[in-house]
């Protein structure tokens, strides 16, 4: 089975139409949102949390699948970072941030000798998840890190995901078959994005986001308040299983 790599298979110009719709509707105030957002702040403070605790500084990562570089300029801090993507406008803006990135096409070899791996978002693109964690296994050294997240709970369908090209969202124990029969061993797991969940779905099911405001900064005082309350999980999740979120942190090792 032939498996593409960018977030729709069947149609491969989606994600360049995605990303120049992104940049075209928010230009430079993406650096912005990307820096500020609630939700990225969030997510990116659970994610290095968790980074540091089992990725050794100074590591080699390859950030699969890195866009823009927003939160592949914050791992670069710490750690060699080599991104890849496969659609060229988000690359654009992550080589003016300075970042090591690289195009790439879906039939393209994936570069070797990494200590870590890391996916944020990607693996729910693709109709085929177990080939795509063994064709990220395969980019790491032996016993070396592998590093997802995912959007969870079906339930929490709506809009955005039809926006972003997602195939499914997970549970932590469908994720945890996926990465067993891609042959990984879980190292740590844990849903995030725990304190926010409750009005993240009321709002789901009212249809929020609504068409072209999908990551639209809230008001100043309301988007520092569920920043600080999104970021207090980032010792929490890094650390622990949470029971229940938004989306799924993943960590395994490779044999």
């Amino acid at each position: 089975m032939t498996v593409s790599l960018v977030p729709m298979p069947d149609d491969p110009g989606f994600e360049d139409r995605l990303w120049t719709r992104a940049l075209q509707q928010y230009g430079s105030q993406l650096d912005e949102i990307e820096l500020s957002h609630w939700w990225f702040a969030g997510r990116r403070a659970v994610i290095l949390a968790a980074l540091r605790r089992f990725v050794r500084p100074g590591s080699r990562i390859l950030d699969f699948g890195c866009g823009a570089g927003g939160l592949t300029v914050e791992i670069a801090r710490a750690y060699d970072v080599v991104g890849v993507d496969f659609s060229a406008p988000p690359l654009e803006v992550a080589r003016r941030r300075g970042l090591n990135v690289h195009l790439m096409n879906s039939s393209d070899a994936l570069p070797t000798g990494f200590d870590a791996v890391c996916a944020f978002d990607v693996i729910e693109h693709v109709d085929d998840d177990t080939a795509e964690l063994k064709r990220l296994a395969a980019t790491v050294r032996p016993g070396g890190v592998v590093m997802v997240t995912v959007p969870a709970y079906r339930l929490l369908w709506g809009h955005m995901d039809k926006v972003a090209g997602h195939r499914r969202r997970y549970r932590l124990r469908g994720l945890d078959r996926v990465a067993r029969a891609a042959g990984l061993t879980r190292l740590h797991a844990s849903y995030f994005n725990m304190w926010l969940f409750p009005a993240i779905a009321v709002g789901r099911l009212a249809g929020f986001p609504r068409e072209n405001h999908e990551i639209d900064l809230p008001s100043r005082p309301v988007n520092a308040a569920l920043r600080a309350l999104f970021e207090t999980e980032a010792p929490l999740a890094s650390r622990m299983t949470l029971p229940f979120g938004v989306s799924i942190l993943y960590l395994a090792r490779t044999s």
